[in-house]
């Protein structure tokens, strides 16, 4: 890793990261979705109701399904794929359930089970026990796969203050058409994404030597053909050295 420690040190000394920095948090597709989902007398699925929970080598998913029209959703299944942690990676189905329908007005929570061992492998065996699973999950009905909720997502995640970590996700094999950008929601941890891979981004962090903050960082990675946008969501927060914390690789 000597080469990611220099392209470290040379964006810290730079202050920044030579790629694309923004406010957060960039825009989602929510509305449109639902639009569609109501048309087709389906439950509305967003991203915030959205939740999951490792334990052991089970996911356990919470799906928040609303009814916001006067009239009974259609009867459907929903569909859960995994893939590793990050952006237009190739999903696998993991489960799949019957959703019933839903009373004009209702919200319900669906509770899904996932095996661990059928997903694809992640850096979940570096988390702490009951730390929230790192990685992607596509969730649709199968009356409209076009309507799909794509999450990717790392939170919940303690790293050591004042120590530089490295993280690593997967990226699209051709960076050529693809544009990134990244935004950091606390100025006070140095985020950066080098380019040291064609087929693997890299993250580096490291907070600030105070115990106990936190920031939102997310990285937009949209395909240049048809400006398709999916975004990678981080949790952290930084820690002493002593306890549970990521057991990313350290650089430097």
């Amino acid at each position: 890793m000597a080469e990611a420690a220099r392209q470290y040190e040379a964006l810290e000394l730079a202050g920044g990261t030579d790629w694309t920095h923004a406010a957060m948090p960039f825009t989602r597709e929510d509305d449109e979705r639902t639009r569609r989902l109501v048309i087709m007398r389906l439950p509305v699925i967003r991203e915030r109701g959205v939740r999951w929970q490792r334990q052991g080598q089970t996911l356990q998913v919470s799906i928040e399904l609303n009814n916001p029209t006067a009239t009974r959703t259609r009867c459907t299944h929903l569909v859960v794929e995994a893939a590793v942690l990050g952006a237009f990676a190739p999903f696998v189905p993991v489960a799949k359930v019957e959703v019933p329908p839903l009373k004009p007005g209702a919200n319900q929570r669906l509770a899904v089970n996932v095996d661990l061992r059928a997903a694809p492998a992640s850096f979940a065996s570096l988390l702490p026990e009951g730390t929230k699973w790192a990685g992607n999950l596509n969730i649709w009905f199968d009356r409209a796969p076009d309507c799909a909720v794509e999450l990717h997502r790392a939170l919940g995640l303690k790293v050591p203050a004042a120590e530089r970590i490295a993280l690593g996700f997967f990226a699209p094999s051709d960076g050529n058409q693809y544009a990134f950008a990244l935004a950091n929601s606390n100025p006070r941890f140095f985020v950066a994404l080098p380019n040291l891979s064609r087929s693997m981004g890299m993250l580096f962090l490291m907070a600030p030597n105070i115990v106990g903050l936190h920031t939102d960082v997310q990285v937009a990675v949209t395909r240049r053909v048809d400006k398709r946008q999916v975004l990678v969501d981080f949790e952290f927060e930084s820690v002493g050295t002593e306890g549970d914390y990521l057991g990313c690789l350290a650089v430097g």
